[in-house]
């Protein structure tokens, strides 16, 4: 394809020659005056020869220390922390020395009320474990109770119907006949004494005293019937169905009564089984918070965990968090947030650097690549580094996080402490004698974009198209690792 390129443009060079000398000799016939052609402009041309060629990426960096420790309140139930005193930052402290005082006022009281809490909740557990125990033993008797007063109640029932009632309504008629045969008897004695008393010679005086008794006894007699009469009937008619209808009422009571002591009863030693269970439980409960708010109230003066620099803040990938807010929060009466970093202690060696390498740049950087870092505090201090890691995943916007080593032995640099940022330049490749081209100088095949080539002119005053092998690339010169060597030239630009 290049070739067929080559030849067609050679091919319309002659054209235009052959053209411009028939309009020249038109131009003659016409014109007495003739004009000299204008000579095409020769196309710039590069002389191919070695230089140095390098690839640097730069970006921001911040110097971070290798170890820090952070502080953080991790309290199990109790929640209000507030501050008492603080340290300052940037104080030196060592180990087990104190950062924080907390006030401990509510939460001494809070273990104090906790602590009757408990006593109370262990008696009202031990009630209810007595009380469970009696219900236990109470419940078999009650329902063996019930069931007897049930079995009684239906013994009673059974005996009214089959006995007593038949029995009792007998006795009231025999009660009644007896009545009404003893004002017969009556009567017929009186009669008999008042016959008899006719034809006899008692005096008149015994006469009418047995007369007397006698009629009287009829009057008995007969107030004994009516009296008789009347019990017989309520006997009959209301005693005896009423009495039935309560012995039933007594029976179908008991029955209810056993059916509900027989579910009710099991029911109940199981709630008081429960309500014991709960009460064990929020006693458990109460235990675990009370050793819990004990050890909160341990962690209410904190001290530091090891020799260092008090930061205030957290570090995230060299940066601080706003100090401004978490200094508001350590003066007094500031309040802390349970776990959240309010503080980090910080040991300013060994540190490293950290950056962010844009997204563009991770095909250039890799681990072990060199360069250096220059402190913004100490811009004539040049460190050397290298890059120790690259993240594998991208951080915000795009990034990939770079943790990078160095070793600052310089005494200008003993002042940078961790949080201090740098400009951060690395190499990633390098070459002295490299055969390099302007960019301009190369082109890419139509079809292939891969393929690169460059015009190099020819003696006869043409150009060929020759392939090279490019290597990196950078805004002033191509690399070129094969198809020309120094001291060719070629064209800056491609021909027309």
């Amino acid at each position: 394809m290049r070739k067929y390129r080559h030849l067609m443009i050679v091919a319309l060079s002659l054209l235009v020659l052959s053209l411009g000398d028939t309009r020249a000799q038109v131009s003659s016939s016409k014109k007495p005056k003739a004009v000299k052609p204008v000579p095409a402009a020769k196309p710039k041309t590069h002389v191919v020869k070695t230089s140095s060629i390098k690839i640097e990426v730069t970006v921001s960096g911040v110097f971070e220390s290798k170890q820090m420790s952070e502080v953080v309140l991790r309290p199990k139930e109790w929640s209000t922390l507030v501050v008492k005193e603080a340290v300052e930052a940037g104080k030196h402290v060592k180990k087990g020395e104190t950062l924080v005082e907390l006030d401990t006022k509510k939460i001494d009281e809070e273990l104090n009320d906790l602590k009757y809490s408990r006593q109370l909740s262990a008696l009202a557990v031990e009630q209810a474990e007595l009380e469970l125990r009696q219900l236990a033993e109470s419940v078999p008797a009650d329902l063996k109770s019930s069931r007897h007063s049930k079995q009684m109640a239906d013994d009673d029932l059974a005996y009214f119907l089959k006995v007593d009632l038949d029995l009792r309504t007998r006795s009231a008629h025999e009660s009644f006949k007896r009545s009404q045969y003893s004002l017969e008897n009556a009567q017929e004695e009186l009669k008999q004494l008042e016959q008899m008393y006719k034809a006899d010679d008692l005096t008149e005086e015994t006469e009418e005293i047995i007369l007397k008794r006698a009629r009287r006894s009829v009057e008995s007699a007969q107030f004994f019937l009516e009296t008789s009469t009347i019990r017989t009937a309520r006997t009959l008619k209301t005693t005896l169905p009423r009495e039935e209808i309560q012995l039933k009422e007594a029976a179908r009571k008991q029955t209810l009564t056993l059916e509900k002591a027989e579910s009710s009863l099991p029911n109940q030693l199981k709630q008081k089984e429960i309500g014991l269970l709960k009460l064990i439980d929020g006693l458990e409960k109460s235990e675990l918070r009370f050793e819990q708010l004990k050890q909160d109230r341990e962690q209410m003066t904190v001290k530091s965990p090891i020799d260092g620099i008090v930061y205030y803040g957290s570090c995230v990938r060299g940066k601080w968090s706003p100090t401004a807010t978490v200094a508001k929060q350590l003066r007094e009466g500031g309040t802390l947030a349970a776990n959240q970093v309010f503080m980090t202690i910080v040991q300013t060696r060994p540190m490293l650097v950290r950056a962010s390498l844009p997204e563009k740049e991770l095909h250039h950087i890799r681990p072990g690549v060199k360069g250096k870092a220059v402190p913004t505090a100490f811009p004539n201090a040049k460190l050397p580094i290298t890059v120790d890691s690259i993240s594998q995943l991208p951080i915000d916007g795009g990034s990939f996080d770079v943790r990078i080593r160095f070793d600052p032995q310089d005494k200008a640099t003993e002042r940078i402490v961790p949080g201090m940022s740098c400009s951060v330049t690395l190499v990633a490749y390098q070459k002295r004698n490299a055969v390099t081209v302007p960019p301009s100088a190369v082109f890419s095949d139509e079809l292939n974009e891969d393929q690169k080539f460059v015009y190099v002119p020819t003696i006869g005053g043409t150009h060929v198209m020759r392939d090279v092998v490019v290597g990196k690339t950078t805004d002033k010169a191509i690399e070129i690792l094969e198809g020309l060597e120094p001291g060719e030239k070629i064209l800056l630009e491609e021909p027309k």
